[in-house]
């Protein structure tokens, strides 16, 4: 953007000087002047700023972080983490993090001064605090402050501390998951009378039937696995399970007593794709196509596991033409883990597409292995998970031709299934009888989709061991762990042309009008005064960039940026107003010559009278 600002300058000052400033004149119903054109730029600037604060806010609220900036060598990239747990809803372990009456036991017992919101500090620690983010299953914590620093911590609070816990970097947090074991035994002695104690029987084993199994290596897609153990670390235990700074620490609970702490490879898709990470104990839970042709009924492809079927109608054209496939764009080379895309009914119909996905075992010290499967999905792709993806063959309106660059949606796509997940089909021209809506991928977002059964075998997946959605109609629930990009790259284009037409007001009118001013002699000299400004606003951009508070918050660099605008606009019209112009000192040099002259000439006329 900044390569193309002469451009835009090049191609916006001739259509402001012919369209722009003629309407405003005849709006105004006079010149409108340079210092006009340098105080209209500066109010526009406050108005910008305000948006583009109000827009980092936006994405404040919506965007994932996890660190102030995505840059390993940044020395402020480690200051702050992000955690969340995955659990099975209505599943054995869902009351003990969702009961009110454990949170509120749980929050009692948990430590302050071990959590700081990183982003609200001022709205306290209700965004970060254990109890609260429990609660809410695959809801992402607010950035917990994790730096380096012991200013949190009182001498009281040091000195419980443990030597081992000292060794560990003093505001890293940990998480005690035995509380809620002891929290669940309290309440089931307190409530021996009523339902609660049966409402607990499952939970109140909680610490005793866990097994914490850490993931101390980060899986990325397009690099080696890298091991996250330093020399320093300290082991966690159930009681003391220390997070991760500048990571995403995602705890997964699984039904058979598995605890897993892994660290989510927090890099997004280019192109505006998003990936589909899903997790299973089970090895077999993502299996490939089993060809359906010989079916009496049906046509397409079975899975003995699960697999994702795609179509994204904004890609259509790219299909059975020689164009590089959007659904395979990301991972170049070769590698044995990685499944290209397919056509999932190659008969039939081209649109519908088994995404590219990468097999990947996430490794662990205990030996439990934990199972990682990474689609990556155009955006705006309507998905089905499902074990099979096929055709009604009664109806032959779906078969369309392999070059088709059309492809209209199906009147029906239903399952034929009581399980809505085990059969997707298409079928345009019969009767839904159990209609299904896709899955809807957004932009540039990392979902996850996890197996809680035991891993044994696949027969467990279909005991309901998915989080799916409340509505039968609809497939299983996409956890959003890193959430999609919401606001349109149109809004940064916008801005930053409304950015240039400023500079256009500001810059080039002050620069036109210093040499106005400037008397003959000087106007060269009085130009190159005009780029102090500029040499000054660099200086302070470098010193705000050093400023810990604006490192680690874009938000308050932006509002301090709303702020200094207001400030310059005011001083701008303080200055104006007791500027005396070039036009105005001639006049008044003139009027003062005059006024000399007439006092002289009195004087003359008054002497000449006394003689």
């Amino acid at each position: 953007m900044e390569a193309i600002n002469p451009l835009l300058l090049f191609l916006l000052v001739p259509i402001f000087n012919k369209f722009a400033f003629p309407m405003v004149e005849r709006m105004i119903g006079r010149k409108f002047m340079r210092l006009h054109k340098m105080l209209s730029g500066m109010f526009i600037l406050i108005i910008v700023n305000i948006m583009i604060y109000t827009v980092q806010e936006t994405i404040d609220q919506k965007f994932t972080y996890i660190s102030p900036e995505d840059n390993d060598d940044s020395p402020m990239n480690h200051t702050s983490l992000v955690y969340q747990i995955n659990y099975l809803n209505n599943g054995h372990y869902s009351k003990v993090f969702q009961d009110p009456k454990i949170a509120q036991a749980v929050h009692a017992q948990e430590l302050d001064w071990n959590f700081r919101n990183y982003d609200s500090p001022k709205y306290g620690n209700a965004a970060v605090m254990p109890s609260n983010i429990f609660a809410q299953n695959g809801v992402a914590s607010k950035r917990v402050w994790a730096k380096n620093d012991k200013k949190y911590f009182s001498t009281a609070v040091k000195s419980k501390l443990t030597k081992e816990e000292q060794l560990v970097d003093s505001t890293t947090p940990f998480i005690d998951f035995s509380i809620y074991h002891k929290a669940a035994e309290r309440l089931a002695r307190e409530n021996k009378n009523s339902n609660l104690e049966d409402d607990l029987k499952d939970e109140e084993n909680f610490a005793k039937k866990i097994s914490l199994t850490d993931h101390t290596f980060l899986v990325r897609n397009d690099r080696e696995i890298e091991n996250f153990t330093q020399q320093n670390d300290i082991k966690s235990t159930l009681d003391h399970v220390y997070l991760k700074n500048a990571r995403f620490n995602k705890f997964i609970m699984f039904e058979n007593g598995q605890f897993h702490r892994i660290f989510q490879d927090e890099k997004r898709e280019k192109n505006g794709q998003s990936r589909v990470d899903v997790y299973s104990l089970n090895e077999n839970f993502i299996e490939e196509f089993t060809n359906l042709e010989n079916s009496d009924v049906y046509s397409g492809e079975k899975f003995n596991g699960y697999n994702f079927v795609c179509r994204n109608d904004l890609l259509a054209g790219d299909i059975g033409k020689n164009i590089e496939d959007a659904f395979d764009v990301n991972f170049p080379g070769k590698d044995a883990t990685m499944v290209p895309s397919k056509i999932a009914l190659p008969n039939y119909s081209s649109s519908w597409k088994i995404p590219f996905h990468k097999k990947q075992v996430v490794p662990s010290s205990d030996g439990n292995q934990l199972h990682l499967w990474s689609f990556v999905i155009p955006q705006k792709s309507k998905c089905y998970f499902t074990r099979s993806f096929c055709s009604d063959k009664r109806s032959q309106a779906t078969k369309l031709p392999l070059d088709e660059t059309t492809f209209e949606d199906p009147i029906c796509v239903q399952s034929l299934s009581s399980n809505i997940l085990d059969q997707i089909v298409l079928n345009p021209n019969r009767e839904c009888l159990n209609k299904v809506e896709p899955i809807t991928v957004g932009v540039r977002a990392i979902y996850s989709v996890i197996d809680y059964s035991n891993g044994k075998d696949n027969k467990m997946a279909k005991l309901n061991f998915l989080n799916e959605k409340e509505e039968r109609t609809s497939q299983i629930s996409l956890n959003s762990d890193f959430n999609e990009v919401t606001v349109p790259l149109f809004t940064m284009i916008i801005l930053y042309i409304i950015l240039t037409a400023v500079e256009i007001l500001i810059s080039i009118s002050g620069l036109a009008y210093s040499y106005e001013q400037a008397p003959d002699r000087l106007k060269a000299f009085i130009s190159s005064l005009w780029l102090i400004p500029v040499a000054l606003g660099n200086i302070i951009v470098t010193l705000l960039n050093h400023i810990e508070a604006f490192q680690v918050s874009v938000l308050d660099y932006f509002k301090f940026n709303v702020g200094f605008s207001i400030f310059v606009f005011i001083l701008y019209i303080y200055v104006t107003m007791n500027y005396e112009t070039k036009q105005e000192y001639l006049a008044r040099k003139l009027e003062e010559e005059r006024e000399e002259a007439r006092r002289e000439e009195y004087e003359m006329l008054k002497m000449k009278n006394m003689v």
